[in-house]
């Protein structure tokens, strides 16, 4: 942690996100959403698209905010990278495979 908030504090938007899914899966902290979802707005600012998906994860499953489906599909104004996509495709594909 100590290394990743290092990071953050000089505006790493991988780092910033990083510290959002600690504080989310409660990884070595205290679990808090709230936190989380701070942590995630400072990546999504930086442009780090894995931190503006898990802002819509976070809506989409009503984790520290009001559940929102909208919100939570919408993710952001910017577009996924190709990493980001490849990913969720592959996620897709894995989890109507195993009947998710």
């Amino acid at each position: 942690m100590r290394w990743y908030r290092k990071a953050a504090e000089q505006g790493d938007g991988l780092a910033q996100d990083r510290i959002g899914r600690l504080y989310e899966e409660g990884w070595g902290v205290a679990q808090d959403y709230h936190e989380a979802m701070r942590w995630y707005q400072q990546g999504a600012e930086r442009g780090n698209a894995y931190a503006q998906k898990n802002i819509g994860r976070l809506y989409y499953l009503g984790r520290g905010v009001t559940q929102d489906y909208t919100e939570g599909c919408a993710g952001s104004d910017r577009p996924p990278t190709k990493e980001i996509l490849v990913r969720s495709t592959v996620w897709g594909r894995f989890t109507r495979a195993a009947g998710g």
